[in-house]
């Protein structure tokens, strides 16, 4: 991988595990705004697709800890 997509996996990461901490106990939907806010504020591209997985995955942990960005689902949001 390179320096880029290992800092934006890194980066989302970091919102994943700030919107777990903030939001589990939120509806699905609103778990998936804060991740596409944090995302898009931290300049970061990550897929609807997987978005919506995310924010399934931590409605569904109930705050037993966030679940890790698979690697190559997060990119740099200008390329």
């Amino acid at each position: 991988m390179d320096p880029d997509t290992d800092a934006a996996a890194e980066t989302a990461q970091n919102v994943v595990d700030s919107v777990s901490s903030w939001h589990h106990g939120s509806e699905e939907e609103h778990v998936k705004e804060a991740l596409s806010e944090g995302l898009d504020g931290a300049g970061v591209k990550v897929s609807s697709d997987d978005v919506q997985q995310l924010a399934r995955d931590i409605k569904e942990s109930e705050g037993e800890g966030a679940p890790d960005v698979s690697e190559g689902i997060a990119t740099p949001a200008d390329e």
